[in-house]
Formats: C-alpha cells, structure tokens, sequence
C-alpha cells in the first residue's frame, strides 16, 4: 500500500479552518457526520486520482469538496485530518510515523451544519474510529519577533484585490471566497500568480518568477503577517517548527508587500525575507516564541469498521 508523507499546511481546506479558528475548543454538543466511510486510500486510488487530473476532472482528481450535505475528502495523511479536527498546524502535532497513511472518506453533514463546523464533525469521527485521545501543551522554541525597525514605516493604507490581474478565478472552500491561479512566460521563466480572498492571514497573493517574488497582504494586522511568516519558514525544510511573534506595537491593517529573491536553499528564506522586511521598515530578530502542540495520547492505528 503507498502512503503519503504528511503535507505541512497541507490542503487549503486545512488552512481556511485554522485561521478561522485557530486552537478553538469544540463545542459541549460537537455536531456530528449522520453517515460516515472512511477508509485508507490504496494504490488504484491514487491511479484513478491521477488519470482524473489528466483528463481534467476536477474535483474528481482529489482533496477536499464539499456539494450540499455530501462531504468528500481524498488523500489527506491521518495527520492532516487530525490537523484539520484541532484547528492546528500539521506540524505542530507530536506523533507516530503511521500517521502519515493517507485516508478516504465519504460523509453526510447532518441538516443546517455548515462548512465551519467541519473540524468538529471530523474530530468526533477520529475520536468513534480510532478512540483519538489527545491534549494541548504550550510551549516555548526558537523562533523570531516581528519588531519595528529604525528606518521608519514603508506600509501602505489596506487597499482591495485588483482582480483583473488574474483571469482563472474559481470557488475556493469558505462561504463566498474564491482563489486564483494563473501562470504565463517570462523573461525570469515562468510566472506564477497565485491569489486568494480569504487565506490563513486574509487576502493575499504571490508572485513568483525563477529568481524572485512579490507577496502582497491586503488588510493585514501585524499578527497575520508573523503568523505567515512562522508558516512560510517552518514549512521551507523538514526541521522543527519555526514560530513568529508579532512585537512591534503596531496596530490596525496596511497593505504589506515583500519584494524578495528566491533560492531553492531552505536556509535562504529566513534571509529573504529579512531582506525583504526592512525595505518596509519592520525585522525579524532571533527570540524565544511561544507554541501550542497538540500532544497524541492515544490513537489505534487502523480505524475501526464503518
């Protein structure tokens, strides 16, 4: 059987939840999937995905969607489910290699639940299929601040999406949100634009070419920006987690642009976007940070029968 390494802040899906309730608690009445199937993917699922996306299937090719009550989710690792359940990031869960065996499952939302609800519905299904047991535990590692720095604020006033610089806008998981992904030739190889609505730190979009980016925050708080930050350097290598705290006092929204370079050396992105941070006036400086890690205590390996 071929399993998956987990995906870091794996399936956008993920990514919507945590930032729209990050290290919430569940409910005393968690809602609950009516009918549930889950199961581990196999090889011929993984060729099936792969012959949908050849052919262009969409939604048939894998991931997470969601049409009316049915909720449908392929591929995600028993990490990234458990990721998704908590409201954390992936690596901030403290477990066994066999979590990373990747997953199928078919559900029914019962009557007025809404995509939000999701995580609960998933958790109450880890804890009745693999008697999930787990607890929180904060913590201290090395990490950065966000700080001010001494050549006074290049931040912009917050500002909307110019959505005319990309073409091929789709629905994206939140109510109402959608995501964009375009890619033409260029002088620097091909350029990439990526651009979402509603990201972990609000909208947001990337530009990449073959030597350099420009990431662009509309509406962000200084929080968001750290938290993006802690995200972008702690999934760049396979190390611990690298938190980010925001120190700076400032407070309110701005329009943030890092212009950067780009290496495909992991040890170079904390540099780039050091770089990056002081052409707008902030730095990032080494410090101890806080984190929250999701600690296993108990899960069987193999879900019991549906």
């Amino acid at each position: 059987m071929t399993t998956r390494k987990s995906f870091g802040a794996a399936l956008p899906s993920i990514i919507f939840f945590a930032a729209h309730g990050s290290f919430a608690q569940s409910p005393v009445v968690a809602p609950r999937f009516e009918v549930a199937s889950l199961r581990p993917e196999t090889d011929d699922d993984i060729e099936i995905q792969r012959q949908a996306a050849r052919s262009g299937a969409g939604a048939q090719a894998g991931g997470l969607v969601v049409s009316g009550a049915r909720f449908d989710y392929t591929g995600p690792t028993l990490k990234a489910l458990i990721a998704t359940a908590f409201r954390i990031a992936p690596r901030r869960i403290a477990g066994s290699d066999w979590m990373d065996k990747a997953y199928i499952i078919h559900a029914v939302m019962p009557e007025g639940a809404t995509k939000e609800q999701i995580p609960e519905m998933l958790r109450a299904l880890l804890e009745e299929r693999f008697h999930l047991t787990a607890h929180r535990l904060a913590t201290e590692q090395k990490g950065y601040a966000l700080v001010a720095g001494k050549t006074g604020l290049k931040l912009n006033q917050p500002r909307e999406i110019d959505r005319s610089v990309c073409t091929n806008w789709r629905n994206a998981d939140s109510p109402g949100a959608q995501s964009c992904l375009d890619r033409t030739n260029g002088s620097d190889g091909i350029v990439t634009l990526s651009i979402s609505t509603d990201s972990e730190w609000g909208p947001h979009s990337v530009r990449t070419t073959k030597s350099a980016a420009r990431e662009e925050f509309f509406s962000a708080t200084m929080p968001q920006l750290a938290q993006a930050l802690s995200t972008h350097l702690s999934n760049r290598g396979p190390g611990p987690d690298i938190p980010v705290v925001d120190r700076t006092g400032i407070s309110g929204e701005r329009d943030i642009v890092l212009e950067m370079e780009r290496s495909p050396d992991p040890e170079f992105a904390a540099e780039a976007y050091s770089a990056a941070l002081e052409k707008i006036g902030l730095r990032m400086e080494k410090a101890m940070a806080p984190v929250e890690m999701l600690i296993i205590d108990h899960l069987d390996k193999l879900p019991a029968e549906n």
